[in-house]
């Protein structure tokens, strides 16, 4: 888009997301790697878990990263009025020709049509009997070298090459942005009937928003919602890994910036535990058993005290998932038992992900299978079965003063 129509989208999408807020959403950020010392190479030679350990650790490909509102489930919006067809027939195109000086009254930005003041955009458009015509916003002036109108249809073209249409009938304009009718300025003539638009406040979009976005809620964005690693959160579940005969016990606790998971891993009939440990952006390998500790690497700036839950293997699924809208509720059976779930189907970059809910909606499993990507698939897949997910934190955890710590 050239000069006037950036100003347009500038000018709209600037006062849209000021006042009705936005989000982006991103996958989680890779894993620092384990560090190798001489004390680690010497557990690794006493129990031939931390072996499957490392391999378990492969089975977390990187993730493409996700676009920010290709990042949350699409939420419904209310049903707007049929454009300008609605406008009263008391006025035909011959009681109020195309041609003549309008201004914006109205801007519709996916399906809410909100007041141009309330936006505080202001624009005046002029057309002329001969075709031509000029469009002001926001104090910028652009000529309009032709403009048409057809049965409603309406097509105009500007000095700087741009080329929009949209509808023309009884003294008003509804200019299609974007070309998909997704962005709509709306202009009308002094004597246009205006009455059959119903304009909304800021204030009552954000409202009509949430609305939506709670009644389009899955059962796994209720889960999430009950977890906030600042004030405090807990994760205790199980990991298996069947194509490695590897089970793995996980206790993870965050808070304000704190982040503790401490892992047992049993393979081969021996287990040993190793605890990752962040705390002021440091990462660390913890051996509880010798009290012993290594540092690894400082916390990548894209974690931050609300994401840091994000570096746990079953947080990071959830996440990832939750951002999707292709989701299937159906009743799926495991271990036993027939569970509501939602399924996410494998996509390029993403195997297939489902979640079972108990009766009382908590989550009770979560199944991954094989990793699409072919140098991980053969981790195989992966059940967790979920013990417990509260906000009861250990803090005494967060104490490693106990611990020999390697810089």
């Amino acid at each position: 888009m050239r000069k006037l129509m950036s100003l347009i989208l500038a000018a709209v999408l600037a006062a849209s997301l000021c006042s009705c807020g936005g989000g982006s959403s991103s996958t989680g950020p890779e894993k620092p790697a384990e560090v190798t010392t001489e004390e680690s190479k010497q557990e690794a030679e006493a129990a031939p878990a931390e072996a499957a350990d490392a391999n378990a650790d492969a089975a977390d490909p990187a993730q493409p990263e996700v676009s920010g509102e290709a990042q949350k489930a699409e939420v419904a919006v209310p049903e707007q009025p049929t454009q300008a067809e609605e406008i009263a027939d008391k006025y035909t195109v011959s009681d109020l020709p195309v041609e003549g000086e309008y201004t914006i009254f109205a801007v519709r930005n996916e399906g809410y049509t909100v007041s141009s003041a309330e936006m505080e955009i202001e624009s005046t458009m002029s057309l002329f009997a001969e075709g031509t015509g000029s469009l002001t916003l926001m104090g910028d002036t652009i000529d309009i070298t032709s403009w048409s109108s057809e049965d409603g249809a309406f097509n105009l073209s500007l000095a700087d090459g741009t080329v929009t249409g949209g509808n023309a009938r009884g003294g008003v304009i509804e200019l299609d942005i974007y070309g998909t009718g997704d962005m709509m300025l709306i202009y009308a003539q002094e004597k246009a009937d205006t009455s059959s638009y119903t304009l909304l406040t800021i204030d009552e979009v954000k409202e009509q928003m949430a609305a939506a976005e709670e009644a389009n809620k899955t059962k796994l964005d209720y889960i999430l919602d009950g977890i906030d690693p600042v004030a405090g959160a807990h994760l205790r579940y199980q990991r298996r890994l069947d194509a490695l005969n590897t089970v793995q016990d996980y206790d993870v606790y965050a808070k304000d910036g704190v982040y503790y998971s401490a892992r047992t891993t049993k393979v081969a009939g021996a287990e040993s535990t190793l605890v990752t440990f962040i705390k002021d952006g440091k990462v660390y390998n913890l051996y509880p058993d010798k009290k012993t500790g290594n540092y690894v690497t400082d916390l990548p700036l894209s974690v931050t005290n609300d994401n840091i839950l994000l570096m746990d293997d079953l947080f990071s699924e959830m996440r990832m998932a939750s951002v999707r809208t292709d989701q299937v509720e159906e009743d799926r059976e495991i271990e036993g038992a027939s569970f509501p779930a939602e399924v996410y189907p494998q996509t390029e970059y993403s195997p297939e992900t489902v979640f079972y809910f108990a009766e009382d909606g908590s989550l009770a499993y979560c199944y991954t299978a094989a990793p699409v990507i072919e140098s991980a698939a053969y981790v195989g897949d992966s059940l967790y079965t979920v013990g417990s997910i509260d906000g009861e934190v250990d803090e005494s955890l967060f104490d490693i003063s106990a611990y020999t710590i390697q810089e």
